[in-house]
């Protein structure tokens, strides 16, 4: 099957599950998508609310998989509006995939529409089995998923140097990625600087949306590598962005930094020792 540039499948087939995945950030809709088409399901992929809706008018998905903080549209706008598109759009389920799951949080989510939620960082098996009640997947293909996941996840604790990363998130997004996790560690290493330097600067400028949406996407990346505290760290800022609270950013900010250095100097002791082992 063909895939689009943007990791979207441009060939569909009607007798396999589709499932519209919502999110701003490019590796969480690659990391989500790779999940879903290993277990036999196609996906395609939106990065904001608005052109959910207009995806959700145009084809009829097994269930949309709905990030919350996204630009143009967040998510809990896109789901008020989909459900009002028709019967169909109406009962389709959507899930909630998010970082943020207080009782305040997920009474909002549902007052909205959404069906269910998935916490980031997401726990593959937690995953599999929420999407499972919504729609039928390959029992075989789960079940390898999974072994390979937890055989990776095995090995990680085994060999992990430091407590400072999650190291079973970190394998398990490793065993979803395969060989395409290294690439994406190494731009993430290389990118992530610039991104606290951005972030840094929106915060100076006083600037609440740019504060907001670097802090989310940057957030979101950090989980991807298991860098959990300084994906926390990073939640802090965007939800003082969102309420354009700005008395103690900069001393989280401060703290973010100082967790950045730890993280990163352990991600470049992992992508030398993946690079070591790739050369062998």
């Amino acid at each position: 099957m063909k895939r689009s540039s943007k990791g979207s499948t441009s060939i569909l087939d009607s007798n396999r599950p589709l499932v519209l995945i919502v999110d701003d950030n490019p590796i969480t809709v690659h990391i989500l998508g790779m999940a879903l088409q290993q277990v036999g399901v196609q996906f395609l992929a939106v990065r904001n609310g608005l052109k959910a809706i207009a995806a959700a008018k145009m084809r009829s998905f097994n269930l949309i998989l709905m990030d919350i903080m996204m630009p143009m549209m967040d998510g809990m706008q896109a789901t008020r509006a989909i459900r009002e598109l028709s019967p169909r759009c109406a009962s389709m389920p959507i899930i909630a995939v998010t970082s943020r799951f207080d009782a305040e949080t997920l009474a909002e989510y549902s007052a909205a529409g959404l069906t269910n939620s998935i916490d980031k960082p997401v726990n593959f098996r937690a995953f599999f089995h929420t999407i499972s009640q919504y729609m039928v997947l390959d029992r075989a293909l789960v079940s390898a998923t999974m072994q390979r996941i937890e055989e990776d996840v095995s090995f990680g604790h085994s060999a992990r140097e430091s407590d400072a990363l999650n190291w079973e998130i970190m394998h398990q997004y490793k065993a979803i990625l395969r060989e395409e996790f290294l690439p994406l560690l190494d731009n993430f290493l290389r990118d992530s600087p610039l991104e606290v330097y951005d972030l840094g600067e929106a915060i100076e400028a006083r600037d609440p949306k740019a504060t907001q949406f670097i802090a989310h996407r940057f957030k979101s990346s950090c989980m991807v590598f298991g860098a959990q505290k300084l994906s926390q760290y990073a939640e802090d800022v965007e939800y003082q962005g969102k309420r354009e609270s700005f008395t103690k950013i900069d001393s989280t900010f401060e703290t973010l930094k100082e967790s950045f250095i730890l993280s990163r100097h352990e991600l470049e002791k992992h992508s030398a020792s993946l690079h070591f082992g790739a050369a062998q």
